[in-house]
């Protein structure tokens, strides 16, 4: 079993997959990363709980904080094996969970019978503890959807999840320094669903697409355009 440290120094997230819905072989877009021990994840899809637990060197002594972005499966799919993992096999110190509709979630993971009592379920008002603030902003997508500033002591980054629109306040902040990235989705063209490399082309300077990550990739024809327009791409550094 590979064997990661149990916190990484900021400047960028460790993503854990790249693509999008059906893009197996990147597996669901979702990333991690960790301050003090405590452990910050975006979004949990069809095998991301396998590769945290395969992968992850995570202490019974840590905290863990999760993000949801929406509902659909590649971004929730297996939230509910992570949770009584994390608090029935290999117990934390604390566990909660970030989500654009608390209620809904709680309708959903009852029909699993997890133990509600478990796991700390808020709705996405702004979050704060001792390492970060986050902010969440209505996404573009489905209905309760989101799309996430984080503001860290490490470092800054605005975290798109599925939108089909760019973030004026996100481009602003990243012209002013405010934030350091951009982690944005992207899609082959534009939709009422998901943005198109095109319009991201269109309102993101060159100047700025060195600090901006695309992900949620539908091929690889797709990380080869948007490396050729002057964006960084996510990569996965954990494997099948």
């Amino acid at each position: 079993m590979l064997q990661f440290g149990w916190c990484i120094q900021m400047n960028n997230l460790s993503f854990l997959g790249t693509g999008s819905a059906f893009n197996y072989n990147l597996d669901n877009t979702s990333a991690y990363f960790c301050i003090n021990n405590h452990f910050y994840f975006i979004d949990m899809g069809e095998r991301i709980a396998r590769k945290i637990i395969t992968h992850l060197s995570i202490p019974e002594d840590a905290a863990i904080t999760i993000f949801i972005t929406h509902f659909h499966a590649d971004h929730i799919a297996s939230l509910e094996p992570f949770l009584v993992y994390f608090t029935c096999i290999k117990k934390v110190k604390s566990l909660q969970v970030v989500t654009p509709n608390a209620n809904r979630l709680k309708r959903y993971l009852s029909l699993t019978f997890f133990d509600l009592q478990k796991v700390g379920i808020s709705d996405d008002k702004t979050y704060v503890d001792e390492n970060v603030r986050v902010v969440s902003i209505k996404a573009k997508h489905i209905e309760d959807s989101r799309s996430y500033f984080f503001y860290t002591i490490k470092g800054n980054f605005y975290y798109s999840g599925d939108t089909s629109i760019l973030s004026k306040k996100a481009l602003t902040q990243l012209k002013n320094r405010q934030i350091d990235r951009i982690y944005h989705e992207v899609a082959i063209s534009s939709s009422s669903f998901h943005i198109g490399i095109q319009t991201l082309c269109d309102e993101i300077p060159l100047s700025l697409r060195n600090r901006v990550v695309l992900m949620h990739f539908e091929n690889n024809e797709m990380i080869k355009l948007a490396e050729k327009e002057g964006f960084r791409v996510a990569n996965s550094f954990f494997k099948h």
